[in-house]
């Protein structure tokens, strides 16, 4: 209930008119307030008929004929009228302060008490029984009468009448967003067309309800404007035209402000698809959706697939399928993907879930608009991701610490082997380029020792790279089978492995990521109901606010910095080219590991180097190294 004693102020709050119906006339609320200024925590009281009206039978009763329906009382902050009026249906409210005495505050809160009490305000009726007339007939309790003796009250109609009567004492607006947007472009206009001329010609663009339209207007003026930094108002403009935007992409405006990601317009005009008994009170929604480029001789496009589930009275689903063009995408000799100078992806040597391309720097933003006929219009933005990241022991495909072999062969796969051997030769593997190299043979034995967690030293040679690289690439891979098979393809380990993981939440993610930073690196994995799951290793972890971008080494493809990207939502790993799965990582002993780490630091890497040298041993575990005898 609401203390009339803590009244300071009462409101009359309209939202505007929208469409037609019950909505065109307006919406009426009381809001309450504790405090000399308006606040998001005040109290909004709100009318309306109680249930959805959405059959011929309730429509007839709201019009009053029938049984009437009854009228429903709620109370919510008025934050939660803000986020609905303002940027769900787009309606502007207007805020009108009452002139009322002490006396008049507390009968005011003393009728809403009551009747919130009831859990009702009588019977409804779209003419004479609305939200409009309940605010009058509260607003009557304390003595003021808004004085009209016509039966059909409307919420714009009462303003005018209180006004009359000299009840107002102030009015406050907070406007829907897209006139919010309108504001601020005429605000900064005369600025924005100095630095550009040609503004008009995306001004549509900027305040459009379209979000896809909104987010390339905005890097239009971004990538035409040469000067930087920015001049100083057309900065101011887009900071805050990025405020006006859901958080999801505010961060991603803000990334682009910073020069950290750009954003391109991949095809236009929009695709059109039809869908049988699509109308514009159509409800739907992605369910998922899968991306593939293709190079048809040379020419690379986009095959984006949305299952698209549709809620009307039948519920149902339809497959699309639209491809677009990438013409300003080509493939160096590399097979990298570039564009516009910047590396957004490679080409794999194998295809990988059927797609012979991987794209780790950019993200596709498709948009769904109804045009009011059985079509769906389906445009795409790309938003690519040119943000520096910390340096890792990793920093490339060409890096000398990683495998240069991929997990590609369908007879073997041991995705979780590569990653084990790729997590020892950052950890637990020095190089002694000085001494002569050891057989084939001993060379696979020592592979095999890293895999069992042993520190190793490789005589010959000055990196993992061209360690592996000069043994038979088969046999390499066969004993990265054998260990995968042995320790997480047979029951007792598979077994070993469900008991000793866990699931990773957003806090594990990023303890992970502070090891990675301390030498510590930390395999993860997917559990998929029916199939293979998949393992990669953790380089490092970057907090993005909603979400966290994972840089690893992935054992299918080599290093990714921009692939994976963890939900703290849902707390799911998602990516271009795995399915969005949960994830779970090994228990890890950390002392031990520090410890081992801390031999392979500067300081005493020479002392395990000279060991070696003198026993003629080159593995060796983690219990003799921590033993004197």
């Amino acid at each position: 209930m609401i203390d009339p004693k803590r009244i300071e102020k009462i409101y009359f709050t309209l939202a505007a008119a929208k469409g037609s119906g019950r909505s065109s006339f307006g919406h009426a609320y009381l809001r309450i307030s504790e405090s000399d200024e308006p606040s998001l925590d005040d109290k909004v009281i709100e009318f309306v008929a109680h249930g959805e009206i959405d059959s011929v039978g309730k429509y007839l009763r709201a019009l009053g004929i029938g049984q009437a329906l009854d009228r429903d009382i709620s109370v919510a902050p008025y934050s939660t009228i803000i986020q609905e009026m303002n940027f769900r249906q787009l309606r502007a409210l207007t805020n009108y302060e009452l002139r009322l005495t002490p006396a008049q505050r507390a009968t005011v809160v003393h009728q809403i008490n009551k009747h919130l009490r009831a859990g009702k305000f009588g019977k409804y009726n779209f003419f004479t029984q609305n939200c409009a007339s309940a605010v009058t007939d509260i607003l009557k309790s304390a003595g003021i009468s808004v004085g009209y003796g016509f039966t059909n009250l409307t919420p714009e109609s009462i303003p005018k009448a209180l006004e009359k009567r000299g009840m107002i004492v102030s009015r406050t607006e907070d406007l829907a967003l897209d006139m919010r947007r309108s504001n601020l472009f005429e605000k900064y206009e005369n600025d924005l067309r100095e630095s550009l001329p040609e503004i008009d010609s995306i001004k549509a663009g900027l305040i459009s309800k379209s979000q896809s339209e909104r987010i390339y207007s905005f890097s239009y003026i971004l990538s035409h404007i040469r000067e930087r930094p920015l001049p100083s108002k057309v900065n101011s403009y887009l900071s805050a035209f990025k405020f006006l935007e859901r958080r999801v992409i505010r961060s991603d405006l803000n990334r682009a402000l910073k020069g950290e990601r750009a954003i391109a317009d991949l095809a236009f005009p929009v695709h059109r698809t039809s869908l049988t008994g699509l109308d514009e009170t159509e409800r739907w929604k992605i369910e998922t959706s899968e991306l593939e480029v293709k190079d048809n001789n040379g020419k690379l496009t986009l095959a984006a697939v949305f299952r698209v589930q549709l809620q009307s009275r039948h519920q149902h689903e339809k497959r699309i399928r639209v491809t677009f063009p990438l013409t300003d995408f080509h493939v160096n000799e590399r097979g990298e993907v570039i564009w516009q100078g910047i590396r957004v992806g490679f080409k794999t040597e194998k295809k990988l879930h059927g797609s012979e391309f991987v794209f780790d720097g950019v993200s596709f933003l498709p948009e769904f608009l109804n045009d009011k006929s059985e079509r769906l219009l389906v445009k795409m933005r790309m938003l690519v991701n040119n943000a520096p990241v910390r340096q890792t022991k990793i920093t490339s495909m060409d890096s000398a610490e990683m495998i240069p072999l991929r997990n590609d062969d369908p007879e073997r796969p041991s995705c979780y082997g590569f990653v084990n051997l790729q997590k020892a030769l950052l950890q637990n593997t020095l190089f002694d380029p000085f001494l002569a190299p050891l057989s084939p043979a001993e060379s696979l034995a020592l592979v095999a020792d890293a895999l069992k967690g042993k520190s190793i030293i490789v005589p010959g040679f000055k990196d993992a790279r061209s360690w592996l690289s000069s043994l038979d690439p088969k046999a390499v891979r066969n004993v990265i089978h054998e260990y995968s098979r042995d320790k997480y393809g047979s029951v007792v380990g598979a077994v070993s492995n469900y008991f000793n993981s866990s699931k990773v939440t957003s806090e594990a993610l990023l303890r992970i990521g502070v090891l990675a930073r301390s030498g510590i690196y930390t395999p993860i994995f997917q559990r998929v109901s029916g199939a293979e799951g998949h393992a990669v290793l953790v380089l490092d972890v970057i907090d993005e606010g909603k979400r966290a971008r994972v840089v690893a080494y992935d054992p299918n493809l080599g290093y990714v910095r921009d692939l994976f990207f963890f939900d703290k939502a849902t707390e799911k790993l998602q990516s271009t080219v795995y399915s969005e799965e949960k994830i779970f990582a090994p228990t890890l002993d950390v002392n031990q590991e520090l410890f081992v780490g801390k031999l392979q630091g500067p300081d005493s890497s020479n002392l395990l180097l000279e060991l070696s040298r003198i026993s003629g041993r080159h593995s060796f575990s983690t219990s003799e190294l921590s033993s004197v005898y």
